[in-house]
């Protein structure tokens, strides 16, 4: 009889853990996706954070005005207040940058990013990214590039490295895996160890895409409009070249 009894309790106490954690992932599930904004105006810099179905936000901030990217690690609460730590990305060490806090409150976002390396402060605004938005989290594989003259070059062209790609990351990072050698006799370097890393934020469907081509003082960025013509294709126009990603090589 004691048997019996030890073992209804242990099923009453698996039952009442396993709810409390059904009540923590639905507690959470409204603040759940890919969130994105500027800080104050958008030239000094953007941000992303997804939140996950416990309330973990991960993210990334840059910015243009200190030529930085920083890591964004912290939670959102049960009233939408998100309090995260900001560390630098370019450290091995991880060295503390400061604080980015604020409130979700029907999906939009209000905050602030206090940089303690530089002293200062900035408001932060955003949103929640739409579903078309979110689709670009995944590794999309180089497809093709078709030039204004009509001609098209496709993945298995000789003057390209073999499965090329962009994987696009919850915490707003990204590396671009893309060589190309466009001389007569075309023969790439293929070594994935070379691909690009950055980091991206989106609003009404523009991407921007910062590059970290040479360390912290090197930053590059640009704008760019991408559409997903069907559940398995991107697609988006850089120096009047329309390039083609897939999920599948």
């Amino acid at each position: 009889m004691k048997k019996l009894l030890i073992l209804s309790a242990l099923f009453i106490f698996a039952c009442s853990s396993d709810d409390s954690i059904d009540l923590s992932e639905d507690e959470f599930s409204k603040f759940e996706g890919l969130w994105s904004g500027s800080i104050g105006d958008v030239s000094k810099g953007t941000w992303t954070f997804s939140i996950d179905q416990l309330g973990v936000v991960s993210g990334s901030i840059t910015s243009f005005e200190y030529n930085e990217m920083y890591s964004i690690n912290g939670n959102i609460n049960e009233s939408g207040f998100i309090e995260s730590n900001v560390t630098s990305i370019q450290s091995s060490t991880n060295s503390s940058v400061g604080l980015f806090s604020g409130n979700v409150d029907q999906g939009q976002f209000f905050g602030s990013f206090s940089n303690e390396n530089y002293s200062n402060s900035n408001n932060i605004t955003g949103d929640i990214s739409t579903g078309d938005e979110s689709t670009i989290v995944n590794t999309w594989y180089f497809y093709s590039a078709e030039y204004p003259n009509g001609d098209i070059y496709y993945s298995d062209n000789q003057i390209y490295c073999p499965n090329l790609f962009m994987k696009f990351n919850e915490n707003g990072t990204f590396t671009d895996y893309f060589v190309a050698d466009y001389s007569a006799n075309p023969n790439p370097i293929c070594d994935e160890e070379d691909a690009f890393f950055g980091t991206f934020s989106v609003q009404d469907g523009y991407y921007q895409f910062t590059y970290e081509a040479g360390g912290n003082q090197d930053l590059s960025g640009s704008d760019i409009y991408i559409t997903y013509p069907d559940s398995e294709t991107m697609m988006y126009e850089f120096d009047s070249v329309l390039w083609t990603y897939k999920l599948n090589p």
